[in-house]
């Protein structure tokens, strides 16, 4: 569970922000810069542009750049924890983009055309500006939204006792899922529904949910009666 403080603050944390939307859109974001750039910079290179070749470079720099977003997307990089390290994040994409830069280099030596040390140069520089802006960018911007709570989701658990206590454990042991359990709601006041349940506290009735969502941000209410 996270150990983000508690109490979000009112501007930024009116509603959840799904932590797949930022992945979705720096992965865009990446496709496009680093696509286009490549694809620029294999024209400026080519000796010629007759079909073969805009077909090679437009293939070639698909290759690249899905090559790229999937060895990031397989190390982490575009977490939320990991975006919130800016440095690191960063420094993730470079050596990895300079890897498969480099694999893309020498293949097309040996495959397609002679091409120019200076290709090597200018994919190089290319996301380094891109990641190091982006990296920064994005960082900046999720800070104060992790810190309002933002990013997670706040769980009211409807009902008490036994059923309670195991979807509270549930939640507590998965680790991916970055949830806030708000309060326990139950009509019972007897053994069945303790006045706590593994730490979280039955804060009013089920008819005194929907007053409470009001005023305080509810994303998903699970029922357990």
């Amino acid at each position: 569970m996270s150990s983000v403080d508690s109490k979000p603050s009112p501007e930024l944390s009116r509603s959840f922000l799904e932590p797949e939307i930022v992945n979705r859109v720096l992965k865009v974001s990446d496709f496009v810069v680093l696509f286009f750039g490549t694809a620029t910079l294999f024209a400026q290179s080519a000796y010629s542009l007759d079909n073969y070749t805009a077909t090679m470079m437009t293939f070639a720099s698909l290759v690249m750049v899905f090559a790229t977003l999937l060895g990031l997307r397989g190390l982490g990089a575009y977490q939320i924890r990991s975006l919130l390290n800016p440095i690191r994040s960063m420094l993730t994409a470079l050596a990895f983009s300079a890897v498969t830069g480099l694999i893309a280099f020498m293949l097309t030596r040996a495959m397609v055309f002679d091409l120019p040390f200076s290709w090597l140069a200018g994919w190089m520089l290319l996301p380094s500006a891109h990641f190091s802006l982006s990296r920064m960018s994005v960082a900046q911007w999720l800070q104060p939204r992790v810190e309002a709570g933002m990013l997670r989701q706040r769980v009211a658990i409807v009902g008490g006792g036994k059923a309670a206590e195991e979807a509270i454990a549930l939640l507590e042991r998965s680790d991916s899922l970055d949830m806030e359990i708000v309060g326990l709601f139950d009509d019972r006041d007897d053994n069945r529904s303790p006045s706590s349940v593994r730490t979280h506290k039955k804060i009013g009735r089920i008819s005194e949910l929907a007053g409470f969502a009001r005023h305080s941000r509810i994303d998903l209410s699970l029922i357990h009666i």
